[in-house]
């Protein structure tokens, strides 16, 4: 709004406004302030000219113009790109949109609404361990306003998990042990199991299933862990891991003598 002032007290105030090229309203007439809401459907910014009469209490008139410039609100957001499909707790994914006209900054609301302002227009998400799908929005903000929003659908896949056991049942020392692994999704999986002490065995990896024939040098049970790799297919090639542990329980030995003393025939021998 416009609130003319004079130099003479009792001073009283019309206007008029022509139709101008770019804003929306029809022309405009009043008395008084100038209170109206001016609508730029340009790219740029417009000036308004308001020719303004005072007339004081005598009857003496003077005419005075006012220029306001009306700035345009963003355009429109266009297309966002960026990866659609995301996996969860997996960072660095870069979405970006076309500059958007007059916007000084873009506002991006996330899939969780959570809200960021970027002064470009990309944004890099990190997407948090248990995060949740929704739509990617973003739009153009300045002084005047907010622009037209553009959003997408994000879909946030989870982990691929194990569905076979993670702790199969204790074998024996010297026995074969074989592992299927199964998961909740379509995965390709590799595994690696370290040396450990007590286990014979040198470090080992493979993929898909495990068939090993392990043995315990020691008297007491040893658990093996085997690190699973699952990742899903590509192009997101989402990836997790998870342990397998197994029990190796050592084998019966003698700690008697395996040479006992010569007994002679007829003799009774007692072990």
């Amino acid at each position: 709004s416009y609130l003319p002032l004079s130099n003479i007290s009792g001073t009283t105030f019309t206007w008029t406004r022509d139709v101008i090229t770019n804003i929306s309203n029809p022309a405009g007439a009043g008395s008084g302030t100038i209170n109206e809401l001016l609508t730029n459907t340009s790219t740029t910014t417009v000036s308004v000219t308001y020719r303004i009469v005072l007339t004081t209490s005598v009857g003496c008139s003077n005419i005075a113009t006012i220029v306001v410039d009306v700035a345009p609100i963003p355009g429109a957001a266009s297309a966002i790109i960026g990866a659609q499909r995301a996996c969860d707790g997996s960072s660095g994914n870069v979405y970006t949109v076309a500059p958007i006209l007059n916007a000084t900054s873009y506002i991006w609301t996330l899939p969780n609404l959570s809200i960021v302002s970027t002064i470009t227009n990309s944004i890099t998400i990190n997407y948090p361990v248990g995060g949740v799908s929704g739509n990617l929005r973003v739009l153009g903000r300045n002084a005047c306003g907010d622009g037209l929003a553009s959003s997408i659908p994000i879909t946030i896949i989870p982990p691929p998990i194990l569905s076979s056991s993670l702790t199969p049942p204790a074998v024996c020392s010297d026995s074969s042990f074989s592992y299927t692994a199964t998961s909740n999704s379509s995965s390709s999986f590799s595994w690696t199991r370290n040396a450990i002490a007590g286990i014979i065995n040198p470090y080992q990896a493979g993929t898909n299933n495990i068939t090993e024939t392990l043995i315990n040098t020691t008297s007491s049970p040893i658990e093996v862990i085997y690190t699973y790799t699952l990742k899903t297919a590509s192009p997101e090639s989402c990836v997790n891991t998870q342990n397998v542990s197994v029990t190796i329980n050592p084998l019966p030995t003698l700690i008697s003598s395996l040479t006992p003393p010569t007994t002679c025939s007829g003799s009774n021998f007692s072990y």
